[in-house]
């Protein structure tokens, strides 16, 4: 079972089996949520603002491997 311990800026920090987790729709026409690992640091940083979550989101998605820019 999953816990919401916050839900602003358009996020949630869940936590479920001692697990953090970031979920966020992902910005697309037809909206997709994305859930995403992190840690205990993390989830605090991204409930502080906007920008930190937003920060937040991108190191999950470059740890993933995804919206990685190709130059």
């Amino acid at each position: 079972m999953s816990e919401t311990l916050f839900s602003d800026y358009g996020i949630d920090i869940v936590v479920r089996d001692g697990i953090f987790y970031i979920r966020y729709d992902d910005g697309g026409l037809v909206g997709k949520e994305i859930e995403s690992e992190i840690s205990k640091d993390e989830a605090l940083k991204a409930q502080r603002s906007p920008g930190d979550a937003n920060e937040v989101i991108l190191l999950t998605q470059a740890r993933a491997g995804i919206n990685i820019a190709k130059f």
